[in-house]
């Protein structure tokens, strides 16, 4: 959702500085309850691991770090401080977020032991086209 969220924003922008596109704010606004959930769904998924007998989790403190300072800081500056302005951006910023399901695919082959695959191969080089 973010992606085509962020394709459309940028693409409906002739004006990089200026243009609004009201798809920006609203997906803005849906994301902030998203990354809370998702951030009281990594610490119960690390408090569950942590009951299950010889499981090793990390502590995804980095990843809760990244939600916190997403509803924090990113939330305030892209709704009121940018002030409407630069709706470009946000798309393209958005639009990052394409490489993500790439990203969690060269996960899955890693635990795996497939790393030196021609399919890990081909979805890093396409994460790395897409971000």
């Amino acid at each position: 959702m973010a992606s085509s969220t962020g394709y459309i924003t940028a693409s409906s922008c002739e004006d990089i500085i200026k243009d609004q596109y009201w798809l920006t704010s609203t997906y803005i606004l849906f994301a902030v309850p998203y990354f809370v959930y998702e951030i009281y769904a990594i610490v119960m998924s690390y408090w569950y691991k942590q009951r299950v007998k010889d499981h090793k989790a990390d502590s995804g403190f980095l990843i809760v770090l990244q939600h916190v300072v997403m509803v924090t800081v990113c939330f305030p500056i892209s709704v009121f401080w940018r002030q409407g302005k630069g709706d470009y951006f946000q798309g393209v910023m958005l639009r990052a977020e394409l490489s993500t399901p790439l990203v969690c695919l060269g996960k899955i082959l890693n635990h795996y032991k497939q790393q030196h695959t021609p399919m890990d191969k081909h979805t890093a080089i396409m994460a790395l086209l897409k971000s």
